[in-house]
């Protein structure tokens, strides 16, 4: 709800608040106590389920809480809406502006999907952002509900929600301590999980899962989100939250959790998380001087902001500065070829963008040499410029320039007052976790990971909703803010219900229906695979991975049907190197060698950085009786970055190629 404001409070008036408008008929605040009380357990509720089961793990718990988050909605914005019509209202650019910024940018996700170049893959990008203005909103009227409680500086939202999830992320990170310190400790699950996998290659090279591998390999607590750098992100976003609920008697546990919470940044080995973990402390520290001490909070801000730039530019560190030395990390250089990369792929289409997914599809054919593989461009400028082009950051920034305006008017509003204190380290707590949050977006991928972006926009509701409170009532007609919001509030949740069912709903129980399809293939039952494979096809009949597994249950089947499901895929996704490269063994399966070079060529050119794909072309050119062809694709592959495995598989494939190199075609 953009600033709407009761006339009326019922307790004894903060020195900042404005108390001193006439009392209107009707307009106890009493019935949606219990409204408000509700919907925010239930809100509480289901983003601890989404922790717990995180990125979707289990399909069916993720429907659940995206049905829970719009029943959510409708429940605090109805409530709302409600006491609205009870009460005269006003209207104020910065809620406002919050309100229609974060909306825009919702529904610019969804306009911008017909153009994303696979639909079905930008699916899960599309339902967290509907999903995080859910989050948003509900917040927003949740507080906004609760302020006329007996202390209106910090509404119960406004304590409530920071110490469940300074809770809720200090039991992860004691999850993840006992992963690296417990008596099994990651060693032990990397050698057991490279077990598994070492008979998949396909699983094997998967980047996703090659991180969360080289991670375990280093020992770097990640707990059940998966990967250090997002469990690194929930930790930033917690712990400026910790140090602003140590007030009163919950000083020793905040204190003591936010340690654990720094720990668990430290053990995860994450230079972007200490990074913006320093960067959210010192807001903290600003925010929290100014209110205790504002002459003394200018000085010691300069000094600590001094004393951060020497350290990082000054500090020795064995090979010289420390800055240099992060600077000529493997991990910085990545870093810096995948925004090299996401800016080629956004100069195409500067304004509108690609398209949701854009980056993750045109990543392999703009990847610059020596970049890695990845899904992501460790920076959400760069990934959400080129994928929703300036129109869309403009949307964001927007949002959140807003909530960071109303966030310095809640802690300017309580600062100090003694008897306020606990309500200005909140709102000091609430502004460093959503800085702390972008600022480490900016090195890493975590603000494409649902949970962290879900958390994100749980603080700048409590944001905006806090500091629409401190906004002067103005006096309107009566009942004239139902009738202006009560439309857009109903389309809204209109357009969130069908986005959630077309991006979230769907791919869930598909994405059920395919884990019961790879159950089948375990229990070496194709036909039912194959079957399991075409229900999932119902719910997402433009998914071209769903295509791809079909074909092989169908192969495994001995039904040739596959080949059709194949073309399928590549019809769905034609900019994919993997696919070119499946159709390629199909063809050479059938001893169709000529057409299955032409599309392992295909392949070559979309991804041209891989080494597999030429080091499978020149397999085929040397089975086809064109020796000199195959020399010349594997020699390519010398100046491209290999791993271990692919230097030892080019060295088996020359050595065979030199042992019958009178025989081609052999």
């Amino acid at each position: 709800m953009p600033s709407l404001e009761p006339r009326t409070a019922s307790h004894e008036p903060s020195s900042k608040l404005r108390t001193d408008e006439p009392t209107l008929p009707g307009t106890d605040a009493a019935p949606a106590e219990p409204v408000s009380r509700a919907a925010g357990l239930l809100l509480l509720g289901l983003l601890t389920l989404s922790h717990w089961y995180p990125q979707g793990a289990f399909p069916g718990w993720s429907a659940v809480i995206g049905f829970g988050l719009l029943g959510t909605f409708a429940l605090s914005g109805g409530a709302a809406l409600r006491v609205c019509r009870q009460q005269e209202l006003t209207l104020r650019p910065a809620p406002t502006v919050a309100f229609a910024a974060a909306a825009s940018w919702m529904l610019w996700w969804g306009i911008r999907q017909g153009g994303a170049p696979v639909p079905a893959l930008a699916r899960p990008d599309v339902a967290a952002v509907f999903q995080g203005f859910l989050v948003f909103a509900s917040a927003a009227c949740i507080v906004f509900l609760w302020k006329r409680e007996r202390h209106p500086a910090a509404p119960f939202p406004g304590r409530v929600v920071p110490r469940w999830l300074t809770v809720l992320a200090g039991v992860l990170a004691l999850h993840a301590l006992y992963q690296v310190l417990g008596p099994r400790g990651l060693p032990g699950t990397y050698a057991t999980m490279a077990a598994d996998i070492a008979t998949d290659p396909a699983v094997a090279t998967d980047p996703v899962l090659e991180g969360v591998l080289h991670a375990l390999r280093e020992a770097r607590a990640s707990g059940r989100l998966g990967s250090p750098n997002v469990f690194a992100g929930l930790m930033v976003i917690a712990f400026p939250l910790a140090l602003g609920v140590a007030w009163g008697r919950w000083k020793g546990p905040a204190l003591a959790t936010a340690a654990v919470l720094a720990w668990g940044v430290v053990l995860s080995g994450s230079r972007g998380g200490l990074l913006a973990l320093a960067a959210s402390a010192m807001l903290f520290g600003v925010l929290t001087l100014a209110g205790l001490r504002p002459r003394r909070a200018a000085p010691l801000a300069t000094a600590a902001a001094l004393l951060f730039l020497l350290v990082l530019t000054g500090a020795e560190s064995g090979d010289g500065p420390l800055a240099r030395r992060w600077l000529g990390m493997t991990t910085v250089q990545q870093r810096l070829h995948y925004w090299e990369t996401g800016w080629a792929i956004w100069r195409e289409s500067p304004v509108l963008g690609q398209g949701p997914g854009a980056f993750e599809v045109y990543y392999p054919q703009h990847r610059v040499a020596g970049a890695q593989e990845t899904g992501f461009a460790h920076n959400w400028i760069v990934q959400w410029g080129s994928e929703v082009g300036l129109a869309g950051l403009a949307f964001f920034l927007a949002w959140m320039g807003a909530a960071a305006a109303l966030g310095v008017r809640w802690w300017n509003a309580v600062r100090g007052n003694p008897r306020e204190r606990e309500a200005m380290l909140l709102a000091a707590g609430i502004v460093a976790a959503a800085a702390g949050a972008l600022a480490h977006g900016l090195v890493e991928f975590t603000l494409q990971y649902r949970e962290i972006y879900l958390d994100l926009c749980l603080v700048v509701g409590l944001a905006v909703g806090c500091g629409a409170t401190e906004v002067p009532a103005r006096r309107a007609g009566h009942g004239v803010g139902t009738r202006v919001l009560a439309v857009p509030a109903l389309l809204l949740l209109i357009a969130c219900g069908f986005g959630w069912y077309q991006n979230g709903l769907a791919p869930a129980m598909a994405e059920r229906a395919r884990a019961r399809a790879e159950w089948r293939m375990e229990d070496s039952d194709p036909q039912a695979a194959v079957e399991a494979y075409t229900r999932a096809l119902r719910w997402q009949p433009d998914d071209p991975r769903l295509f791809e597994a079909r074909a092989f249950a169908r192969a495994a089947a001995g039904d040739p049907r596959g080949s059709d499901d194949v073309h399928r895929a590549l019809a769905l996704h034609p900019n994919s190197a993997r696919l070119h490269a499946t159709l390629a063994h199909w063809l050479a399966g059938e001893g169709r060698l000529h057409e299955a070079i032409t599309a392992q060529r295909e392949a070559v050119r979309l991804h041209p950085l891989d080494a597999t794909h030429r080091m499978e072309l020149a397999g085929m050119l040397w089975q086809a009786g064109r020796p000199q062809e195959a020399r010349e694709a594997l020699a390519a592959t010398r100046e491209l970055l290999l791993t271990p495995l692919e230097k030892a598989r080019r060295e088996a494939l020359a050595a065979a190629m030199e042992q019958g190199s009178g025989e081609p075609g052999s």
